[in-house]
């Protein structure tokens, strides 16, 4: 199999080892409660969508409908629909702040290794 191809080798001029390593030493039951933790806090990062779900839908109930008298007064159907639009604003702003504030993997890393307390 020599068709004039000649191997090839490149010198090695250096070696660069990275290879120290950390050992963590935790209890069974503490690495469940932070794991639990940290999974409920990852899970908290998507409670953003079902405020803003209900904001849409009472926003776009409140821009289009026409209120008409069926139990109550149309005023006061469109002041239950603005309370509950405030409602969901708050709670849609309470939500995209704890997602912002949503703990990291550097974070839960620091409470494994107990750092972070």
């Amino acid at each position: 199999m020599s068709d004039g191809f000649v191997p090839a080798s490149a010198p090695i001029k250096a070696v660069h080892g990275n290879l120290s390593q950390e050992v963590i030493q935790i209890t069974e039951d503490k690495l469940l409660l932070i794991l639990t933790n940290h999974i409920r806090d990852v899970e908290a990062r998507s409670a953003w969508i079902l405020p803003l779900g209900f904001l849409i839908s009472i926003v776009v109930t409140f821009v289009t409908a026409d209120f008409k008298k069926f139990i109550f007064e149309p005023s006061v159907w469109q002041a239950v629909f603005f309370v509950f639009g405030v409602i969901c604003f708050v709670w849609l702003v309470r939500s995209l702040w704890r997602r912002s504030s949503a703990p990291s993997l550097e974070n839960l890393m620091e409470k494994i290794k107990g750092s972070d307390t």
